[in-house]
């Protein structure tokens, strides 16, 4: 039992884990509905999110924590070169919207904590839950099918619930979004809300996977475990370590409900 609960709050969760979930159902789906897997597409997509992360991550240590261990900007140019590079091949071969997308990510992932500030921002909450719940899951889809429809978008509205609650959350643990007055508004404690927002996603997610081809099994397997594995969420924490385990935690969150709501969307 401590083996999994070391493994679900291990920090590569949230660094490696919590991006790939990004573009994971837009992955699993494509790739089921073609039969055939793109893996040069594949790999470099997976390189471009984890590596946005990282800048993300490292960005946050540096302006918001003022972290003297990131005073030395070269991990940070390392990590630019390698998503600059990485977006450049992967763009070759796709559709000039897509690649529009794309550039519009990964711009505003460079400037949003210093040439135009929009951390500390309602837009920033909105432009995170926007690019990992639904822009990333259409760059997926389309770099696997190279094709896109209504039914397709449509299943990416589970997900874009789930990240608006793992976003709520995860500002309000790195406090850098005020949540005073959404909470004079709404009286109802953050944690509360976050996990409404979860459950909410697994019940749209099972209305977005109807008609069921399992006889409902996987279905109601997926309810059951995510809503099992949403619990913890509703703990409140206040330590410094118990706030990052809870960071790295939302990342095995994410992965856990992507992996069954893909499996309950095919099946």
């Amino acid at each position: 039992m401590n083996t999994i609960n070391n493994t679900l709050k291990h920090p590569l969760m949230q660094l490696v884990g919590y991006p790939l979930s990004w573009i994971g159902f837009g992955l699993i789906t494509a790739i089921y509905s073609t039969n055939q897997i793109d893996w040069l597409d594949l790999s470099l997509l997976s390189i471009i999110v984890i590596i946005s992360n990282m800048i993300n991550h490292y960005n946050y240590y540096h302006h918001i924590l003022k972290d003297p261990k990131t005073k030395s900007p070269t991990i940070y140019y390392l990590l630019l070169v390698g998503l600059l590079a990485s977006s450049i091949f992967f763009m070759i071969n796709q559709h000039y919207i897509i690649n529009i997308l794309l550039a519009v990510y990964i711009i505003i992932i460079v400037i949003q904590y210093q040439f135009v500030p929009l951390v500390k921002t309602i837009y920033h909450v909105l432009l995170n839950i926007y690019f990992t719940g639904f822009l990333l899951n259409i760059i997926a889809y389309y770099s696997q099918a190279n094709t896109l429809n209504n039914q397709v978008m449509i299943s990416f509205i589970p997900i874009t619930i789930l990240m608006t609650g793992l976003e709520i959350n995860q500002q309000f643990l790195k406090g850098i979004y005020n949540f005073k007055m959404l909470e004079r508004k709404i009286p109802i404690r953050i944690t509360y809300l976050v996990f409404s927002m979860l459950i909410l996603a697994s019940i749209t997610g099972i209305y977005t996977s109807l008609p069921s081809q399992s006889f409902y099994l996987i279905q109601i397997l997926f309810l059951v475990i995510t809503s099992t594995v949403y619990l913890p969420s509703l703990i409140p924490v206040k330590k410094h370590h118990r706030i990052q385990n809870k960071l790295n935690y939302q990342g095995a969150i994410s992965v856990i409900f992507i992996i069954f709501y893909s499996l309950s969307y095919l099946f």
